[in-house]
């Protein structure tokens, strides 16, 4: 029950971490399509910062990834077993 528990968080972390990751790739492609003419101080300064929260976000999926993977190895999964519901 508890192995099922934490495998549960750590999916809805995975998904939620992921999700964000792609929101922060967006924005940068949105930047990068901007001609030089085009950026300002700001957009630069936005760029670099999206680019350091990439990193960071990469760092904290490995980690949950690697939650992840050992939340799924804590639960038995039996393929032979029919649950009945009366």
């Amino acid at each position: 029950m508890r192995a099922e528990f934490k495998l549960r968080i750590c999916s809805g972390r995975w998904k939620k971490i992921k999700k964000k990751n792609e929101e922060t790739r967006k924005k940068i492609r949105e930047l990068l399509r901007k001609t030089p003419a085009q950026t300002t101080v700001r957009h630069r300064e936005k760029k670099e910062k999206l680019q350091a929260d990439l990193i960071r976000q990469r760092e904290v999926m490995d980690k949950v990834k690697a939650k992840l993977e050992h939340a799924q190895s804590l639960v038995n999964w039996d393929k032979e077993v029919r649950v009945l519901v009366f």
